[in-house]
């Protein structure tokens, strides 16, 4: 059996196509949430779709960068996946983020119920598409920040493609519905150390509330900014503000916030997560520089107040996103590598660029007898209960 495939711009994508239910590694790659962002910014987005006769099966989101610098080295391919890229002379708008970009991860969504073998099938078929897009239309195809789990998708079938770790993933897997329960998962070192935590952070004052996003965003804004700048990442508080706003309003998941105030009732620390059955996905982190309990802080918004509400939600699974591995891994996060994908080898002679929106293709692939269908075409917001 072979499956279409469709390259067509976000805004083309139909209602019943974005809204059905895909699953991907973050709520990040959701067809409905990246349609949404496709209209405008330093971002333009498109989507390669792949077809089961007329049913999608697959979404792989193309992101393409205008400006003559990148806002952020995390973006620049010859920054964050050196060995591959050394000394590459390519503009940014030459290059083909193939799986996403901005939120710093790349993959595949697949349609909810598709068989494993068809769904691995799927993914694979659509990088490679996606990779002879960039061949076709002049630009170096990339893929930054590929989960672990989707490597072998990305590197090909006979892994033809050059790769590199660039940096790793932490998320903590929730096996029962209450404390004891994650307490119990632990090794005796790792226990110890968040017995201490939760101690010291309850003796101190610092639990942290639950607090509509929207109502913080402002007030948080200029300490996420203060994070990023001591990881040589800079940013604005009104880009972080706009940024923020947008990920709270997006169609996809439930957004949530965290918030440690000191006794005078200034804010020290902050996280912003969204939640999507089953997992807590958790965006960004915001801390005061001075507070004299900051590492509690950070640890409270980070991890145990995530943690909270995913036991009374019953999640099953908390991403805690990119580095800082060490304070992760001892409270009982599992870490995995993330990567870099490319060929480098196109990284030079490239002339002007042409994008080849509404190109179809047949792929040949072993469809394994599909799943069950996808949720009805009727958009809604995902998990926000009735």
């Amino acid at each position: 059996m072979s499956i279409r495939f469709e390259h067509i711009r976000a805004q083309d994508l139909p209602d019943d196509v974005a809204c059905r239910r895909w699953l991907s590694a973050s709520v990040a790659l959701d067809p409905l949430r990246l349609r949404g962002l496709g209209g405008g910014g330093r971002w333009s987005i498109s989507f390669a779709v792949a077809w089961d006769k007329r049913r999608p099966v697959g979404i792989l989101p193309l992101c393409r960068y205008h400006g003559k610098a990148f806002a952020a080295p995390v973006y620049d391919p010859a920054i964050v996946a050196p060995r591959m890229f050394p000394g590459t002379q390519v503009s940014p708008d030459q290059y083909l983020f193939i799986g996403g970009a901005a939120d710093l991860v790349s993959g595949v969504a697949i349609l909810a119920g598709l068989g494993q073998i068809d769904a691995e099938e799927t993914r694979s078929a659509l990088v490679d598409a996606a990779f002879d897009i960039a061949v076709h239309d002049s630009l170096v195809g990339v893929a930054l920040y590929v989960r672990d789990s989707e490597l072998p998708a990305f590197i090909g079938r006979d892994g033809q493609r050059d790769h590199e770790a660039v940096s790793e993933f932490s998320s903590i897997h929730i096996t029962g519905g209450e404390m004891a329960a994650y307490l119990g998962s632990l090794n005796h070192g790792r226990r110890s150390v968040v017995l201490r935590d939760l101690r010291r952070i309850s003796e101190a004052g610092l639990l942290a509330a639950e607090v509509p996003p929207g109502e913080i965003i402002d007030e948080a804004s200029p300490l996420i900014v203060a994070v990023k700048k001591r990881h040589e990442t800079m940013d604005h508080p009104m880009l972080t503000q706009l940024r923020l706003i947008g990920w709270s309003r997006a169609a996809v998941g439930v957004p949530v916030a965290f918030s440690v105030r000191d006794v005078g009732g200034r804010l020290i620390a902050v996280s912003f997560g969204c939640h999507q059955p089953p997992s807590l996905e958790m965006y960004e982190v915001g801390l005061a520089d001075d507070p004299p309990d900051r590492h509690l802080a950070y640890t409270e918004v980070l991890v145990y107040a995530p943690l909270r509400y995913a036991l009374r939600e019953s999640c099953t699974q908390i991403d805690l996103g990119l580095g800082s591995t060490t304070p992760k891994r001892l409270r009982g996060a599992q870490v995995s590598t993330v990567w870099t994908v490319g060929d480098a080898r196109e990284a030079s002679g490239r002339g002007p660029a042409n994008t080849s929106y509404g190109r179809a293709t047949r792929i040949p692939t072993a469809m394994a007898g599909a799943g069950k269908q996808g949720d009805s075409a009727e958009c809604r917001r995902v998990g926000a209960g009735s």
